[in-house]
């Protein structure tokens, strides 16, 4: 442990649930020991698999490493809650135990989260396509697939922030709620929707980490991937279904305000006739979704 580092304050407490995993559990965790910030925690939530403890003890700067065991498989969203409920940190940040942080990761989301106007930042992540090939898993294919910016209206239409790329102020989830439990996959979409009706995200359009997606869907932790997640984004939508219809509504005027900019623009360069009509009707079809759509502020539907 460096001297900026102290065992009884340390700023960011990263959560790394894991479940029979013990390899990638050591290359995730090592990943976070090798920061370039110092002042962290890393929670390794074991959710009732093989015991780690030993493999834990065994790296550099154990000590900050903390270990919380579930006598039974709860699952992720239990995992990632038990961590936040360990944590000493003011921000938490998450890792899964098959991914991995690039060293500046931390670092990258405390300097902006330290300048006060954000509560929750997220970096980019590299997605690492991966094969099992005669024992072995074998990469296939490296791409950036997200790299966008924080729109409250999104979030509720498209899962675009990996789970790893995120760091918020503890705070947040005293006010929100921590993630749900009930939920057997998708959880942290959930929680980042509730989080964003109460607060903005920084965006750092850098590649700081990269997860894995890979072709064996048991190779997930706790096979939360054999779930159907359209039934599972349903049952997580559905608690937002006002927030959405508004959502669309939104995005319908937005189009017809950039159609009729663009006829405006073709008006100023010509005098065809065409785009005057063109613009008389979506002008009237913009006045009209104007008046069926209520000014309303975001909401849940469960408020």
């Amino acid at each position: 442990m460096s001297d900026s580092q102290t065992a009884e304050s340390p700023l960011v407490s990263v959560v790394v649930p894991t479940h029979n995993r013990t390899a990638l559990l050591k290359r995730a965790v090592q990943s976070v020991l090798h920061q370039t910030f110092r002042s962290f925690e890393v929670i390794v939530v074991n959710d009732a698999g093989a015991d780690v403890e030993p493999m834990l003890r065994s790296l550099p700067c154990g000590e900050a490493i903390r270990h919380v065991a579930h006598p039974v498989n709860l699952g992720t969203g239990a995992s990632r809650n038990s961590g936040i409920r360990a944590a000493r940190g003011k921000y938490i940040a998450y890792l899964d135990d098959d991914d991995v942080y690039y060293p500046d990761h931390l670092e990258t989301l405390v300097q902006l989260l330290e300048r006060g106007e954000y509560l929750v930042a997220y970096t980019d992540a590299c997605r690492v396509d991966q094969a099992e090939r005669d024992g072995e898993w074998v990469t296939t294919d490296r791409d950036v697939p997200y790299s966008w910016e924080f729109d409250a209206d999104e979030i509720l239409e498209s899962n675009h922030i990996p789970v790893l790329c995120v760091m918020h102020d503890v705070r947040c989830v005293k006010e929100v709620g921590m993630f749900d439990e009930t939920l057997p996959a998708l959880e942290d979409l959930d929680l980042w929707i509730r989080i964003s009706r109460k607060y903005a995200f920084a965006h750092i359009p850098r590649v700081t980490c990269e997860f894995m997606r890979h072709s064996d869907a048991d190779s997930q932790m706790s096979g939360r991937y054999k779930y159907d997640f359209s039934e599972v984004l349903r049952r997580i939508y559905g608690k937002y279904e006002l927030n959405r219809k508004e959502v669309r509504q939104r995005n319908r005027i937005k189009a017809l305000e950039m159609e009729l900019g663009d006829l405006e623009a073709e008006l100023e360069r010509t005098e065809n006739p065409w785009y005057w009509f063109k613009r008389q009707v979506a002008l009237r079809r913009l006045r009209r979704q104007r008046s069926n759509t209520e000014g309303e502020p975001l909401r849940s539907s469960g408020e």
